[in-house]
């Protein structure tokens, strides 16, 4: 993915250093841009050792970590372009199976909420993001099974609304009615 100054990493690794004693938490930030060095240097200076930077990875490297990996994370700053976006990652989240902790507000936070897939952090600060993780920690604690419900959802959800089909066959209907409007 991308690491770039609309993503807001750097929250999420100033997040991390409250869990840095706890060996079940672990952040892999997989992806290159704009704010990669800046965010190492961050993790370097704050100690925090739970932080793995990979840089870029082809699609197959990606399916392997995907396979390791319990949630992903999408992270996107505040304001009025990134709460009318849907990152790509999304979709491929979901098309993976693979629950989503969605740091967002917008529309990624609606997707993510419609499909149960996942968790949602809208106070885009470190301590919302801390008591964010905290709270699915806890959750995931407390029932296991979370994990795997979040999992079956958020691969049904793509199936029912990001497949090939399903984008042309809303396309259709959208230009439909668009042409019956227009012939009245």
């Amino acid at each position: 993915g991308t690491v770039g100054a609309a993503q807001g990493v750097d929250k999420l690794i100033r997040a991390a250093d409250n869990f840095k004693n706890n060996e079940n938490i672990k952040f892999h930030i997989v992806g290159d841009g704009s704010e990669l060095q800046n965010c190492k240097q961050l993790a370097h200076e704050i100690g925090v050792d739970n932080v793995v930077f990979y840089g870029w990875k082809s699609s197959s490297e990606m399916a392997d970590l995907f396979k390791k990996a319990d949630v992903m994370v999408v992270s996107l700053e505040e304001g009025k372009v990134p709460e009318m976006t849907l990152p790509h990652k999304v979709q491929t989240y979901l098309s993976a199976g693979k629950p989503v902790f969605a740091i967002a507000k917008g529309e990624t936070k609606e997707i993510i909420e419609k499909s149960g897939a996942g968790f949602v952090c809208e106070n885009i600060c470190e301590d919302g993001i801390k008591q964010a993780i905290g709270k699915i920690f806890e959750e995931v604690k407390l029932n296991s099974e979370i994990l795997k419900e979040k999992s079956v959802k958020a691969r049904e959800f793509y199936l029912k609304n990001f497949t090939e089909n399903t984008f042309f066959s809303k396309l259709f209907e959208q230009i439909d009615a668009v042409v019956e409007n227009w012939k009245k």
